[in-house]
């Protein structure tokens, strides 16, 4: 997954993920760090996540727990879902890998 998904503000690195239509905090274990495919983002391996698992994009700003989210599609999107969050602005998710 994106480094950039992983969040460093509590004792543990974690992430936002959604379940259930809610943002749930889950704290992952970090593993070897790389570049994505002909990319230039920096991707790291995580233990912790299940298969599928719904990520929040680490541009979001920190989502409290609970918070309930709606996916939306974007005018023009193919395969990008975007989840909503009251008194936020959208957040892009993808499944982990």
């Amino acid at each position: 997954m994106p480094l950039s998904s992983v969040r460093t503000d509590k004792p543990a690195p974690y992430v936002q993920a959604i379940e259930n239509g809610q943002v749930v905090h889950k704290t992952v274990e970090l593993g070897v760090r790389g570049m994505a495919d002909g990319g230039s983002d920096v991707v790291v391996a995580v233990k912790g996540l299940a298969d599928g698992t719904l990520v929040i994009r680490g541009d979001i700003s920190a989502l409290r727990e609970g918070t309930k989210v709606r996916f939306t599609q974007l005018a023009g999107a193919q395969e990008n879902s975007v989840a909503s969050a009251p008194a936020s602005a959208p957040a892009a998710i993808k499944p982990a890998p």
